[in-house]
């Protein structure tokens, strides 16, 4: 198979996910939509291969249960919480962003989950941030967003009224400040806070 048929392959793959996925609110929705985008793929690169589509689309839908988590998030995100620190995710994800994190361990940490797809809204728009601090209840002068975007995570929440620090872990902009290199250095930067978590 040549080389530019599977990038024109993966290209309106791509295309097909950003026009359908302003319109999955849930994961039973998610799972459809990945199970399309698997048929998509193969009519296009292996049209005789058809008994793949179910595997293929459980593939891209659940792929992400053999992500791992890096070694420094849960001793920095236990320290934090531990100092009075609410945690909030803010993501450009599908619906099963809280299935991932409780599969990684993870979702306990976290007062709020704010998820793209299930509040119609994507990042670099402010008003995700705004919803999580509307669900943490706290003013966006006492939040920081930490990400590792700079547009999606620190413009936009700065937009948003927070300060805002890098997550650079491979040392893509060692210019830009306030920036940090893992979670652990985050967790050492931050001061505690008087108020325990809630």
């Amino acid at each position: 198979m040549r080389r530019d048929r599977i990038t024109e392959a993966l290209e309106a793959m791509n295309v097909r996910y950003r026009t359908v996925m302003d319109t999955i609110r849930t994961v039973d929705q998610e799972r459809r939509l990945w199970l399309e985008v698997a048929r998509d793929l193969l009519d296009m690169l292996l049209p005789r291969r058809r008994d793949l589509y179910v595997r293929l689309g459980q593939w891209f839908s659940e792929g992400w249960w053999l992500m791992k988590v890096f070694r420094d998030v849960r001793p920095a995100m236990h320290r934090l919480r531990l100092r009075g620190y609410q945690l909030a995710v803010v993501s450009n994800w599908e619906p099963s962003l809280e299935e991932v994190l409780d599969h990684l361990g993870l979702r306990f940490y976290f007062t709020t989950v704010v998820i793209s797809s299930v509040e119609g809204v994507w990042k670099p728009d402010p008003r995700l941030f705004e919803i999580a601090l509307q669900r943490c209840g706290i003013q966006p002068e006492e939040a920081v967003s930490v990400g590792d975007d700079i547009e999606r995570d620190l413009v936009a929440a700065a937009r948003a009224g927070l300060a805002g620090i890098l997550l650079d872990r491979f040392g893509d902009h060692p210019e830009y400040s306030p920036r940090v290199e893992n979670l652990a250095e985050l967790a050492d930067r931050l001061p505690a806070r008087r108020a325990a978590p809630r």
